[in-house]
Order: C-alpha cells, then sequence, then structure tokens
C-alpha cells in the first residue's frame, strides 16, 4: 500500500496518507477486525467483515483528515479497533475509478 501511494497512483494523497513505524519502534503482530465500508471486485454483499493478521514495525497509517481523503479516494474498509498508536483505521483504499485497489495488511 506505502508503494502504491508513494508513487501517485491514488493522485496525490501522500501528506493526507502517511505510513510511520509503530509508537514503540518495535515489531508488533495481533490480528484486527475490519468492517468492509464498500464493496469492491475482492468483495460481496454477503461479507461484511473479516479478520487479517497484522505484523511488522512500520505499519501505523496516519491520516490528517479523514473526511478530505475520502473524497480522492474510495475507504473500502476499516479496523473495527484500532490496536495501533496514531492508526486511522483505515484498511482498504480504491482509486476513485476503482482501477487500483491498495490493502494495508
Amino acid at each position: 500500500m506505502a508503494a502504491l501511494v508513494d508513487a501517485a497512483y491514488f493522485g496525490n494523497i501522500q501528506n493526507d496518507f502517511i505510513f510511520s513505524s509503530n509508537k514503540n519502534n518495535a515489531y508488533t503482530h495481533f490480528m484486527q477486525n475490519i468492517s468492509i465500508i464498500k464493496n469492491s471486485y475482492f468483495s460481496n454483499a454477503d461479507i461484511t467483515h473479516y479478520t487479517a493478521p497484522v505484523s511488522g514495525r512500520q505499519m501505523t497509517i496516519r491520516c490528517n483528515d479523514l473526511e478530505q481523503l475520502a473524497e480522492k479516494v474510495d475507504i473500502i474498509a476499516m479496523n473495527t479497533v484500532s490496536h495501533l498508536p496514531s492508526d486511522c483505521g483505515v484498511d482498504s483504499i480504491a482509486s476513485k475509478c476503482g482501477h487500483v485497489l491498495a490493502r494495508a495488511r
């Protein structure tokens, strides 16, 4: 996801969607419950939630303004509970045209 954002596949959102190290700057792992906000080509209407593994050190996502980000990309899925400091809760985004999809996990 970070590479797609940095390469501007979603337009100019590099300052709106920032990846950083965890607050303790250490490796962490857990299972994250995620809610589907908008269906895309990787989901269907029958599934509204899923659980995904999270592991790594540089995985915290910060967004300055979630509403402003939603104007630039489609937010596909969000964490139901944030286990990471400064995590804005976005798990998956898609370009407004629907051609590019990125998942944080």
